[in-house]
C-alpha cells in the first residue's frame, strides 16, 4: 500500500480492445492506494474499439471513472490528445498519461508524484529497455539515431508522464501534439527525466508492429519538421561548399598544374560535380519554399477540433 496521494489526480489513458487489461489496471490502481484517502480519476479513451466495453473492477474507490468513446479510431497519440483537451484544469492538480496493458507500472506512480513534488515540473518515465524482440529493439534504436540526427534532440520516453494542469493547458493548445505526445518536448517546459523499468503486460503481446514503429516514427519526426528542414538544409550547405571545393581543386589541377591522369578526366569529373552542385541547389530551393510554406500554415488545435471525434462519455 502506498502513502496518501497530496492532491487532486488524473489518470488518462488509450483504450483499444484491451478492457481486461484495463480492468486489470484500475484493479492495480485501488489495491496500490487501498484504505488511503487519495482522490483519483480515471479518463480512458475508448479509441473506436470493436469489442465491447466490459469493466471487471469495483470501481467505488475512485472519484470517478469515465470512459470516452470516440466515432473511430484515430490512434492511441491523438486518442491522448483528446484526453487532455478534456481536463478541466480546475478540478485537478496532476494528469498521469500512461498505457493500460502493464508496461507502465502502477508502482511507478509514487515515484513520478515524488518527483514533481520535488521538481515542480514535467515527469516523464525514462524507458530503461523495451520488450519486444531484438528485430525490433534494432530498428528502434536507429529509429532514435535517426531521431537525434534530423530533429537535434534526444527521445527517450514514450506516454508514461506526469503533467502538471498548467502544462496540460499549454499541451492541449499545441498543434504538435495532435500526432505526437512527445511533442510536449516542444512546449518549452522544464522536462525531468525518471528511470524506469518497463513492466510486464497482462495479457497479450505488444500490438506494435514493425509497420507501426514506422509510422510513429514519422509522427514524431513530422512534429520537429521546421528543426528538420534547416539541419538538412545546414547539411546539404556544407556538402554543397566541400563539392565547391573539389570542383576548385580540379580545375587547379587541370589548369595550373596541367595534370594527366587519363584522357577527359577533368572534364568528367568537373561534368560529375556540376551535377551534384544542381541538384544540390535545387533540393535547397525546395527545401526553403517547404520551410516558408510550412510557417504561414495554420494547423489546427487539438483543444479545438476534439469534440468532433468523440461519440459518448460513459461513467462508470
Amino acid at each position: 500500500m502506498s502513502k496518501s496521494i497530496d492532491g487532486n489526480l488524473l489518470i488518462i489513458t488509450p483504450v483499444y480492445n484491451d478492457w481486461k487489461s484495463f480492468s486489470t489496471l484500475l484493479s492495480r490502481i485501488n489495491k496500490q492506494y487501498d484504505n488511503t484517502k487519495s482522490n483519483i480519476s480515471v479518463l480512458a479513451i475508448n479509441d473506436g474499439s470493436v469489442d465491447k466495453c466490459e469493466i471487471e473492477c469495483d470501481c467505488e474507490f475512485f472519484t470517478s471513472v469515465n470512459v470516452v468513446n470516440l466515432s473511430v479510431n484515430i490512434g492511441h497519440q491523438r486518442a491522448i490528445a483528446v484526453g487532455l483537451s478534456l481536463v478541466d484544469c480546475s478540478l485537478y492538480d496532476f494528469v498521469i498519461v500512461m498505457d493500460c496493458d502493464g508496461e507502465d507500472k502502477v508502482s511507478d506512480i509514487p515515484r513520478l508524484i515524488d518527483s514533481f513534488k520535488s521538481s515542480g515540473s514535467i515527469v516523464v518515465a525514462h524507458r530503461s529497455e523495451r520488450s519486444e524482440g531484438v528485430f525490433f529493439k534494432l530498428f528502434y534504436s536507429l529509429y532514435k539515431l535517426i531521431f537525434k540526427f534530423l530533429t537535434g534532440h534526444k527521445i527517450s520516453f514514450g506516454n508514461f508522464s506526469l503533467l502538471p494542469v498548467k502544462a496540460v493547458e499549454r499541451i492541449s493548445r499545441m498543434s504538435e501534439s495532435w500526432n505526437n505526445f512527445p511533442a510536449l518536448i516542444k512546449s518549452k517546459l522544464p522536462i525531468s527525466y525518471l528511470k524506469t523499468q518497463r513492466g510486464v503486460r497482462y495479457f497479450g503481446e505488444s500490438k506494435m508492429s514493425f509497420s507501426s514503429l514506422i509510422l510513429h516514427g514519422f509522427s514524431a519526426i513530422s512534429v520537429f519538421y521546421e528543426f528538420v528542414i534547416i539541419r538538412s538544409i545546414m547539411t546539404f550547405s556544407a556538402i554543397l561548399l566541400l563539392t565547391i571545393l573539389s570542383l576548385s581543386i580540379v580545375l587547379s589541377l587541370r589548369f595550373l598544374f596541367d595534370l594527366y591522369i587519363f584522357p577527359g578526366w577533368a572534364t568528367a569529373i568537373s561534368g560529375f560535380l556540376v551535377i551534384i552542385i544542381i541538384q544540390i541547389l535545387i533540393f535547397l530551393l525546395i527545401m526553403a519554399f517547404m520551410f516558408l510554406s510550412g510557417r504561414s500554415n495554420i494547423l489546427p488545435l487539438p483543444k479545438n477540433i476534439y469534440e468532433q471525434y468523440i461519440l459518448s462519455i460513459d461513467k462508470i
